[in-house]
Order: C-alpha cells, then structure tokens, then sequence
C-alpha cells in the first residue's frame, strides 16, 4: 500500500511539473480562461495548447511563402478544420438538444493532431516542448 502511495504522489508530482513547464512556454497565455477540463488534459499530457502549434505553423507559412491551405492539404484534412484546430477560426454555434452552444476559439489541441501537424512541417516531434 505504501508503495501505491508513493508511485501515485510521484505521478501526481510529474503531472503539475508538465502543466507548469508549459504554462513557462506560454508566457502571457489567458490561463484563467481555460476551463478545468482543458488544464486536466494538459496535466496529464493528452492535449497542449494550439499556441505552440499555431506558432510553428505561422512561422512555416512565412518562411516558405505557403499558406495553411497547403499545409492541409499535405495533412489530408480541409483548411477550415486546420484552422479550427489551431485556434485561428472560429468554431461555429451549435444548436443541440434544444440548446444553443455559442461560437468558441480552440485553446487545446489534441498531442496526437499537434504531431501530425509538426511532422507534416518537417520537425520531430520529440523537438516540440509538450509533445
């Protein structure tokens, strides 16, 4: 039991290491609008921030002169939905059950999308903090 105990605060311990380590990456990120859920997936390493993919993906876009069409199009995905992911394009309202959800911008990005999206830049994953 005690050693469950100790492998479970180890656990613990890493999980907020990686959550402050990319709030460190992040500076001036709104880390208050981000809803319980998002930071959870952060913790635990299952999402990262769009920032940091949005960011390489600008800066491929201006270092080769393409656009994030182009980019999806390599990745196999429609611009609209590249765009959604990386938190450029608004997600549309949806009306569901009777509620009507309002129009959102994307915080989180999933680390599998992340890595398709940098290995499609021509960057290794294992170089992209939080990946």
């Amino acid at each position: 039991m005690r050693q469950w105990a100790i492998e479970r605060e180890a656990a613990e311990q890493e999980a907020e290491e990686r959550l402050d380590d990319i709030q460190r990456m992040c500076p001036g990120e709104d880390w208050w609008s981000y809803s319980q859920r998002q930071l959870s997936a952060i913790e635990h390493g299952s999402a990262i921030p769009n920032r940091i993919a949005r960011e390489l993906v600008d800066a491929w876009c201006t270092r080769t002169g393409q656009t994030t069409g182009t980019l999806a199009a390599i990745l196999g995905i429609g611009d609209e939905a590249l765009r959604r992911s990386l938190g450029i394009a608004v997600t549309p309202a949806q009306v569901r059950n009777g509620r009507r959800r309002p129009a959102r911008v994307r915080k989180t990005i999933t680390v599998q999308a992340a890595g398709r999206i940098v290995r499609a830049l021509g960057i290794p994953p294992c170089e992209v903090p939080g990946l």
